[in-house]
Order: C-alpha cells, then structure tokens, then sequence
C-alpha cells in the first residue's frame, strides 16, 4: 500500500510489534531502492509477542518500503513508521496477515531564503 512521500536526507524508523498469539514468527524486511541503481536493506525476524526496531537512513532518492512476513494471514500487529523521529500521520496502525508499505523517497526542495537576504 503506497503511503505517501518523504524526503531524501530523512533518518526512517520502523518498528514492529508482534502480537502474543500469533502463530509463529514474522520477518521484517526495510529496504530503500535507489533511483539508477543500489539499494539499503535491513531485515529481521520477530518471535510472538517480541518487537524489532530497524533505522535507516535515506541517502537518495526512490522507493523506501516496509515489508512484514506473518507466519499466516490471521497473525497480527503493530507497525509504526517514523521521520526524522516525527510520526508519519499513515503510518502507524494495527496490522493482520502479510503486510507491504511503499513511500516515494522525493528530492530535497532548496531552502527558501529569509527576507532581506540577496539572492
């Protein structure tokens, strides 16, 4: 499920959270795909009602995505996603079976410049 953009340049923060009954463990899969090649991944995996937090950093522009890998389709969670330690208003919700979040990872705009300042 595509949940919007972010910016190049962001510190992501993803963490899942593995509810007690389910079945057995989840894999957690981050990874930040590059435009014109190369890519970040980061993976772990998640016993029932154990957590796992992964940090990654994005360093071009993109596709950050956030995959979870129940063990099946009735097991649950909870998966939040930050940047820059700041909440992304999509992305913080209970989770049931296999999960994919997607976010454009978007060039920097130019900072503005303050009145008075030359141009």
């Amino acid at each position: 499920m595509f949940k919007g953009a972010v910016t190049d340049g962001t510190a992501m923060t993803v963490q899942f959270l593995s509810d007690h009954s389910n079945s057995g463990s989840a894999h957690v899969l981050v990874t930040h795909g590059k435009s014109g090649g190369g890519s970040n991944i980061e993976t772990d995996t998640v016993a029932p009602g154990g957590s796992s937090t992964i940090k990654m950093p994005l360093n071009g522009r993109g596709m950050f995505s956030v995959m979870i890998d129940m063990a099946l389709d009735s097991d649950k969670g909870w998966l939040i996603v930050t940047a820059d330690t700041k909440p992304l208003p999509t992305s913080n919700g209970s989770i049931l079976g296999d999960t994919r979040w997607t976010y454009s990872v978007v060039k920097k705009s130019p900072a503005s410049k303050k009145k008075g300042q030359p141009k």
